[in-house]
């Protein structure tokens, strides 16, 4: 995984010799990145995620509803693809397939953390 996929804050699988796990990205990640010493890599975005963030399924539409301040998100399967959701609105649709980017999506949005 890039670095410059990420920003601090965000979630990510941290594989090294010593630990195997989920990871908050910090300063020192993105110095052990460059400095090959560390991988990162996205996590699935899943049903069970999206319930930890807050987000409602809706068995009408078929989607996962998060409201911010009167801004609803909408998240849909992909039945293309069923690793990804969609997020939709009136200006853009913007597949979102992992964690962290449903994470850096949000907060451009809103400019807070999810």
């Amino acid at each position: 995984m890039k670095a410059t996929e990420l920003r601090i804050g965000n979630l990510a699988k941290e594989i090294t010799y010593s630990k195997n796990g989920i990871a908050e990205v910090s300063k020192q990640h993105f110095e052990d990145i460059e400095n090959g010493e560390i991988d990162l890599f996205p996590i699935p975005l899943t049903e069970e995620w999206l319930v930890k963030f807050g987000f409602v399924y809706d068995a009408d539409s078929l989607t996962f509803d998060y409201e911010y301040n009167h801004f609803v998100f909408y998240l849909e399967r992909d039945f293309k693809d069923i690793e990804t959701f969609s997020f939709d609105s009136s200006f853009t649709e913007t597949k979102v397939k992992y964690v962290h980017q449903l994470q850096n999506l949000y907060f451009a949005l809103t400019n807070k953390e999810l």
